[in-house]
Parts: C-alpha cells; sequence; structure tokens
C-alpha cells in the first residue's frame, strides 16, 4: 500500500525497488572499484586526451615526433 516517508507518501513497491537499487550500487562499488580504478589508470593516457591540462613527457614526444614528419601540402589544393 502506501507509506509515508517525511511529507511524501511512497507506495511499498516504489519503497522495495528502491531499497533493492540501494544494495545493488553498495554491493557493486564494493566489488568494482577495484577493477574500474585499475581500467581507468590503464586508459587515463590513451582516452580523453583533449580534456588534459597538460601532456605527460612520454605524450608530447610521440605527438612531436608525429608533426615533425614532413608533407607536402601541394596534394592540398
Amino acid at each position: 500500500m502506501f507509506q509515508a516517508v517525511g511529507s511524501r507518501r511512497y507506495s511499498t513497491k516504489q519503497l522495495k525497488l528502491h531499497a533493492a537499487e540501494v544494495a545493488w550500487w553498495q554491493q557493486a562499488s564494493t566489488q568494482l572499484s577495484a577493477g574500474l580504478d585499475e581500467y581507468d589508470d590503464a586508459i587515463k593516457n590513451s582516452i580523453g586526451l583533449r580534456m588534459q591540462a597538460r601532456l605527460t613527457v612520454d605524450q608530447a614526444e610521440k605527438i612531436a615526433s608525429c608533426q615533425a614528419i614532413r608533407r607536402g601540402i601541394s596534394l592540398n589544393f
């Protein structure tokens, strides 16, 4: 039926669904956080480079070597 929480009323179905969601998020945060942190460390230097304030030395050297290749611009006209 309905149950009051503060000044609002919720159905029993809504409260059970909310409790299940909270339990799922708590379980996921404990079980997945280590793996997600490891994944984040693995991709932090390749995905989202444009959002970084500065490039790492390794990234800057790789980009500089790519940009240093001579190109013929006549193909662009």
